[in-house]
């Protein structure tokens, strides 16, 4: 079994950033990071699904709650601003699960807004140097996303649908390319990783999501 704790610590300003943190019982020595998006938090279908898969093969589960859509101070500053917030948040909140832990195996998700966190975290952090990363709907359209995915190490696996406005064709294919990369493709899907008017549609595609995250986890 397990059990869900929530805190807060003092991110950007040393203004309250809220995490929630899945543990095991037993204990673990593995720990997934979950980076939401905008507007798309860590109960919404794509990072639930993918949170329990996680869970189930034996992770723990840090989600980092920064809820930047609820707060107009961050939807005033300008992108550099904001992606100082978001590193600030994100670090302290990492800082303080890895603190006294005894994780050696990492996962880092990122869902769209996150995706540019990630980026900080695979290339400065040291513990984060193996880690396996899962990136949902990558701003694929900014260049330090893109270049940064294209140029890391570490294992990882990207999806994002056809119909997302961050999807770009050649870069998908350099992605494709990679022998340490898995991609897959949506067909028809937006930037929530939705077929519009289509459910059942939507589901068998998050089905296969979480089969590729399943196959990626045994590698």
């Amino acid at each position: 079994m397990y059990s869900i704790s929530e805190k807060e610590v003092g991110g950007y300003q040393e203004q309250p950033v809220s995490s929630r943190i899945i543990q095991h019982d037993e204990g673990a020595d593995r720990l997934a990071i979950m980076l939401p998006g905008l507007g798309y938090s860590s109960e919404m279908p794509l990072l639930y699904y993918v949170t329990s898969v996680l869970v189930d093969y034996g992770y723990d589960v840090l989600q980092v709650n920064y809820h930047y859509d609820q707060k107009d101070s961050f939807k005033e500053l300008n992108q550099e601003e904001r992606d100082e917030w978001l590193y600030a948040d994100v670090d302290s909140c990492i800082k303080d699960a890895l603190q006294d832990s005894s994780y050696n195996d990492y996962v880092l998700v990122g869902k769209s807004l996150g995706t540019r966190a990630m980026v900080q975290e695979l290339t400065l952090r040291q513990e984060f140097a193996e880690a396996k990363a899962i990136w949902l709907t990558p701003l694929l359209n900014e260049d330090k996303v893109r270049d940064t995915l294209l140029q890391i190490p570490q294992k990882s696996l990207v999806f994002i649908g056809e119909e997302d406005p961050h999807y770009l064709e050649n870069p998908w294919r350099e992605l494709e390319a990679r022998d340490h990369i898995t991609t897959y493709l949506m067909a028809g899907a937006n930037h929530a990783g939705n077929v519009p008017r289509d459910t059942v549609g939507s589901i068998q595609g998050i089905q296969q999501l979480i089969q590729h995250i399943e196959e990626f986890l045994k590698t």
